[in-house]
């Protein structure tokens, strides 16, 4: 089961699917294969007694995604309107609610086996190396290969999406933050992750994705007022070296920047000073007001599993997954997801002030950050393995460090 959970770690944090993709056009081998490995972790798990303490750690998470697939599924029938991508976001729900199960258990059986520390080190490592390729892609001349021709001034690295390769940047940062903070790590380690830290921030700024600029903004700010007490020169550093290149590449725009790249920047300016608007947004507000008149149509059951995303004029640009679930399942999961994600924020003072871990804190509230910044500038976070992952070690931890301070009645 080690292997089989490293092994689809590392499929999901470098896409491997959206590489086999990009270079052969299609998927419909390494699908089946993914799902043989997550049925074989469920066998595993359901051997070893930990399929009920998987189901456990991700149970709301589970439910969230089974109340937005069955009220889904009886508004399309009701709906009686069949889009395109209806058959796709059944297989996609199904498809993160084996996944939820069956990384719930077997991150947990990783971290019993060999620790927390190493775990979480081998989990930074391969967010890194993923990373790492945003740039060295680009350095190489491969991009081309996985990067549409409108996403030539941004870089992604091994996904197609630059959004998407920013959100991996986002994690990145808040889990390296998190295990340095966390553990104690001699100077070696300490100043190669420094090092990761200073090429991710890098790699966050060239894939030109507001969110993720934003959410490292905020993670370092978090990092350095959580920590302060004891971190102060280490938290100092890392936000000196990191805000230290962003600000002078930031002041010498005309120089280092083309027009397109010059555009998100200036657009990350005015959402910070709260202006938000059709340019600031890249259009995503003039879609979200599509997208309100059918909720406000229809705000009790949604229109139908699938349905929102192949609604005219918006597609799969809705980039919104608050109005994917609303629009689409009607309020209940809607209201369901804010409550999970306002949890993150709860667990995050509860460790502050109760069981007296600001890392815990950092990493939590961390977490909600970035999930409730991409709700709102993504189709479908839950079609995104890479926050498929990151959700479920940020449960497993929460649940194995509350499970300890509670015992130990800290």
């Amino acid at each position: 089961m080690i292997f089989l959970i490293i092994l689809l770690l590392v499929i999901f944090i470098f896409n491997v699917n959206g590489i086999f993709f990009a270079l052969t056009g299609n998927i419909s081998v390494i699908s089946p294969f993914i799902l043989v490995l997550l049925s074989l972790v469920i066998i595993l798990l359901y051997k070893n007694k930990l399929l009920k303490l998987s189901i456990k750690i991700s149970g709301m998470w589970i439910l969230l995604l089974i109340t937005y697939l069955s009220i889904g599924l009886i508004s399309l029938i009701l709906f009686q309107y069949y889009g395109e991508k209806v058959m796709l976001s059944i297989r996609d729900v199904i498809t993160t609610i084996i996944i939820l199960i069956s990384f719930s258990g077997g991150i947990y059986y990783l971290i019993f086996q060999y620790g927390e520390r190493k775990i979480l080190l081998l989990f930074s490592l391969i967010l890194f190396s993923s990373a790492l390729s945003i740039i060295l892609l680009k350095f190489f001349g491969l991009d081309y290969i996985f990067n549409p021709k409108s996403y030539f001034y941004r870089q992604s690295g091994f996904f197609g999406n630059p959004n998407e390769a920013g959100r991996l940047c986002a994690f990145s940062i808040l889990f390296i933050l998190f295990f340095l903070s966390n553990f104690k790590n001699g100077k070696f380690i300490q100043i190669l992750f420094f090092f990761f830290l200073i090429i991710i921030t890098y790699a966050s700024i060239v894939t030109f994705s507001k969110a993720s600029i934003i959410c490292s903004i905020i993670l370092y700010f978090l990092i350095f007022i959580t920590t302060v007490r004891k971190n102060i020169p280490t938290y100092l550093f890392i936000s000196i070296i990191s805000f230290g290149a962003f600000i002078y590449i930031s002041t010498n725009l005309d120089i280092n920047f083309d027009r397109g790249q010059l555009k998100r920047l200036e657009g990350v300016g005015q959402l910070f000073s709260g202006d938000i608007n059709q340019e600031s947004t890249t259009d995503r507000t003039s879609y979200a007001k599509i997208g309100w008149n059918y909720i406000a149509d229809y705000p009790i059951g949604g229109i139908g599993l699938g349905n929102f995303k192949s609604l005219p004029y918006i597609n799969s640009a809705v980039h919104n997954t608050f109005f994917v679930f609303w629009g689409e399942s009607g309020i209940i999961p809607f209201i369901l997801y804010l409550y999970l994600i306002a949890s993150f924020f709860y667990n995050g003072i509860k460790f502050y002030f109760k069981f007296k871990s600001p890392t815990l804190t950092f990493l939590n509230i961390g977490f909600g950050v970035i999930i409730l910044i991409y709700s709102f500038s993504t189709s479908n976070l839950f079609e995104d393995r890479v926050f498929n992952s990151a959700l479920i070690f940020t449960l497993v931890i929460n649940y194995i460090n509350k499970d300890i301070k509670e015992n130990l009645n800290v």
